[in-house]
C-alpha cells in the first residue's frame, strides 16, 4: 500500500469519525440550545437600557452618519432575537413536555378515545402518531435557532447595502470636500450603477439563484464579479454556508421565503396599525401646537413627580424627544428657567446664517496620542504662530548673550554688567510675550464663546402671553441632569405676571435650508401656572 493510499484512507476515517461526532452532537444539541436561549433572552431583556443609552448618544453626542444605521440595526436585531428566542424556548419546553408525556402515556390510543369511526379516521389523518408530533416539534426548534441568526444576518446585509449608496458622500466628507452640486453629480455616477446592479443581485437572491442557474458560462463569468462585489459590500460572505445549507432543503426553504415579509413586519409593524380610541379629540400634536396639551416631558417638576411610575417606554420617550424643558409647571419664584438642548443642525445654522467657524474640528478623531482630542481652529493657530515667532527670536538673542557670558567673552565689570542687564531684559521680554500670547488667546476664546452663545440665543424666541421675552433672557451653557445633554439654560423674570394660567411660546430654529437660503423653525406652546 503506497503513501497516498494510506493518506486517503486516514482522511476518510477522520471524516467518518467527525461525522459520527457531529450526528451525536446534533442529537444532544437541544440542551445547548436551551441554555444559550435562556442566557441570551436574559441578556437581551436586560439590555433595554443600553438601547436607550445608544439612542441618547446618537441624539446628544454624535452627529456621525454611521451611528444612526448602527442604532437601527441594534434595535431591529433586538426584536428579532427576543421574539425568536422566546418562541424557541416555549416550543423547546413544549417538546420536552411532550417527551415526558410519552414516557407515561406512550402513543395516542384512538381506540381508547371511543370516538365515531368518522372522527377517528379524521384524527388519524390530521393528528397522526404522537411520535410524528414530537418529530415535527424537534425540526421546528432546531431550525428556529439557526433561523434567528440568519434573519439578523440578512438584515445586517440590507443595512450594509443601504450604507453603500452613500459611500461617495462618506468619502467626500472624510477627505474634507464640501457637499455641492458638482460633487453630487459625481456621486450619481456611483449611485445609479450601484442600485441597478444591486437590484439584479437582489432578484437573483430572492429567486434562489435564477441567474446562477443559467448554463451559459459567458453569463456566469459576467455575473460572478458583480456577485462577489456585493457579497463584500453586504458582508454575505460571512454567512454564505449557513444560507446555502438553509435553502437547499425543501422544509427550510419555506422559512427562507418567509424571511423578507417577517423582517418587513419586524421593522415597520409598529407603524402599520393604530387604534383611534378618542375620535372626537384632536391629535396630541395639534393640541400641543395650540397650547392645549400638557406633556409631562417638557416640565422637570412634573417628570420628577411621575418618574417612579413611568414605564420603560415612557422614560425612553422622555429622554429622547424633549428638546426643551421648563423648570416648573407650577411657578412660585420671581425667576424661572427653560433648558434648550443643543441639536446637531445648530452647527449648520451657525455656519450658514451667522458665518461662524467651528472652534473644534467636528467628527471622529484618533485620540490615543492626542490627549486634547479635538483640533483647535485655524484662527487660534495663527495667533499662536505669531507669538511663537516673536518668542523664538527673543529666545535666540537671549541664548546668545547667556552663552557668551558663560564663555567669558567679555572683559571688564562694566561691560559684563551691561550684558547681564541685556540678558535679564531679554528674559523679561520673553515672559511678556508669553503673557501677551496667553491674554490674547483668552480674549479670542472669550469673544468666540460670546459670539457662539449670542448666536445660539438668536436661534430662540420666547413669548409669554404674546409678550416678547427674548431681550430679557440670560443664558448660560449647561448640561441637563436628566442625562447630561448639552444645551443652554435661559432665565427669565416672571415677577410682573399675574397669578393664574399662562402660555409660554417658543420658536426654535432647528435646520438651515440651503436651497431656499432660509432657516426652518419649530414652534412650542407650553402652558404653565403662576401660583403666587
Amino acid at each position: 500500500m503506497d503513501e497516498n493510499t494510506e493518506k486517503q484512507i486516514s482522511d476518510e476515517l477522520s471524516k467518518s469519525i467527525f461525522k459520527e461526532w457531529l450526528e451525536k452532537l446534533q442529537q444532544e444539541s437541544w440542551q445547548l440550545e436551551l441554555i444559550i436561549s435562556g442566557f441570551a433572552l436574559f441578556g437581551i431583556y436586560s439590555s433595554k437600557g443600553a438601547l436607550v443609552d445608544l439612542r441618547l448618544y446618537e441624539e446628544n453626542v454624535s452627529n456621525d452618519m454611521f451611528v444612526e444605521p448602527l442604532l437601527y440595526l441594534v434595535q431591529i436585531g433586538w426584536k428579532i432575537f427576543f421574539i425568536n428566542l422566546l418562541l424557541h424556548v416555549i416550543l423547546r419546553s413544549l417538546w420536552i413536555g411532550a417527551i415526558g408525556l410519552r414516557y407515561v402515556s406512550a402513543d395516542i390510543d384512538y381506540k381508547a378515545l371511543n370516538y365515531s369511526e368518522y372522527f377517528t379516521n379524521f384524527l388519524k389523518r390530521k393528528v397522526g402518531d404522537y411520535d410524528d408530533f414530537i418529530e415535527r416539534l424537534e425540526k421546528i426548534c432546531s431550525v428556529l435557532f439557526s433561523y434567528t441568526f440568519l434573519l439578523f444576518l440578512l438584515f445586517l446585509s440590507a443595512i450594509a447595502f443601504i450604507m453603500g449608496i452613500a459611500l461617495p458622500i462618506i468619502i467626500f466628507e472624510w477627505v474634507g470636500i464640501k457637499e455641492n452640486e458638482s460633487n453630487m453629480i459625481y456621486a450619481m455616477w456611483w449611485i445609479f450603477p450601484y442600485l441597478f446592479l444591486g437590484i439584479i443581485v437582489f432578484i437573483d437572491f430572492i429567486t434562489l439563484g435564477v441567474i446562477k442557474r443559467i448554463k451559459d458560462n459567458t453569463v456566469s463569468k459576467i455575473y460572478l464579479p458583480i456577485y462577489r462585489f456585493f457579497s463584500l459590500i453586504t458582508l454575505s460572505f460571512l454567512y454564505r454556508p449557513l444560507l446555502y445549507n438553509f435553502i437547499d432543503d425543501k422544509y427550510t426553504r419555506k422559512l427562507f421565503y418567509f424571511s423578507l415579509p417577517y423582517i418587513f413586519f419586524i421593522t415597520f409593524g409598529e407603524t402599520m396599525f393604530a387604534e383611534n380610541t378618542y375620535p372626537f379629540i384632536p391629535s396630541d400634536q395639534q393640541t400641543f401646537e395650540e397650547g392645549q396639551y400638557l406633556d409631562y416631558k417638557y416640565y422637570d417638576d412634573l417628570y420628577l413627580e411621575r418618574n417612579e411610575y413611568l414605564t420603560w417606554e415612557e422614560q425612553k420617550d422622555y429622554k429622547q424627544t424633549a428638546s426643551i424643558r421648563l423648570s416648573s409647571y407650577r411657578m412660585n419664584n420671581k425667576f424661572e428657567s427653560i433648558f434648550i438642548k443643543h441639536r446637531s443642525m445648530d452647527s449648520k445654522i451657525l455656519q450658514k446664517k451667522y458665518g461662524l467657524t467651528p472652534i473644534y474640528d467636528p467628527g471622529w478623531h484618533f485620540t490615543l496620542f492626542n490627549k486634547a482630542k479635538l483640533n483647535e481652529d485655524l484662527k487660534l493657530d495663527i495667533i499662536k504662530k505669531e507669538f511663537e515667532k516673536k518668542y523664538q527670536l527673543l529666545d535666540k538673542q537671549y541664548r546668545g548673550v547667556r552663552d557668551s557670558l558663560r564663555r567669558k567673552q567679555y572683559q571688564g565689570e562694566e561691560l559684563i554688567s551691561i550684558k547681564t542687564r541685556e540678558k535679564q531684559n531679554l528674559q523679561n521680554a520673553k515672559s511678556n510675550v508669553f503673557k501677551d500670547k496667553t491674554n490674547k488667546i483668552a480674549v479670542y476664546k472669550q469673544e468666540q464663546s460670546d459670539m457662539v452663545l449670542n448666536a445660539l440665543k438668536e436661534l430662540v424666541e420666547i413669548r409669554i402671553d404674546g409678550i416678547d421675552y427674548k431681550d430679557s433672557l440670560t443664558c448660560f451653557y449647561t448640561k441637563h441632569p436628566n442625562n447630561g445633554e448639552k444645551g443652554l439654560i435661559c432665565n427669565f423674570n416672571i415677577e410682573s405676571l399675574k397669578k393664574g394660567n399662562h402660555i409660554l411660546e417658543l420658536d426654535r430654529d432647528y435646520d438651515y435650508d440651503i436651497d431656499q437660503d432660509s432657516v426652518l423653525t419649530s414652534k412650542f406652546k407650553l402652558p404653565f401656572i403662576k401660583q403666587f
